[in-house]
């Protein structure tokens, strides 16, 4: 739940990309329920998933160091994607079926 809404400062800011607090988040979340264009809510988001990707190295690391890498399997899953203002949207309504949210890669 890292990189979902609203994103919470702490994770955003150890992903390295952003650093806003909570009075800015809340800001962005006001603009983004209003479908205002963010330019910041993308280098958050950004952050956050970057947060994630450390998070999940360190796992890689920790199997790798105990010498089991070769006797695991590692499922990495999400449930989509997010908007951020494609199409003049954002986070994942219902009904949303553009690459945006539904690519994978």
């Amino acid at each position: 739940m890292d990189v979902h809404g609203p994103l919470e400062p702490r994770v955003v800011g150890e992903g390295g990309l952003s650093s806003d607090g909570q009075l800015s988040q809340f800001r962005s979340h006001a603009r983004r329920v209003s479908k205002v264009y963010d330019p910041a809510a993308e280098a958050r988001y950004d952050s956050a998933v970057q947060y994630v990707d450390q998070q999940v190295q360190r796992i890689v690391d920790w199997i790798q160091d105990e010498g089991l890498w070769e006797e695991k399997a590692l499922i990495v899953t999400a449930d989509h994607g997010d908007a951020l203002s494609d199409r003049g949207i954002y986070g994942h309504p219902q009904h949303y079926m553009y690459d945006e949210l539904l690519a994978c890669g």
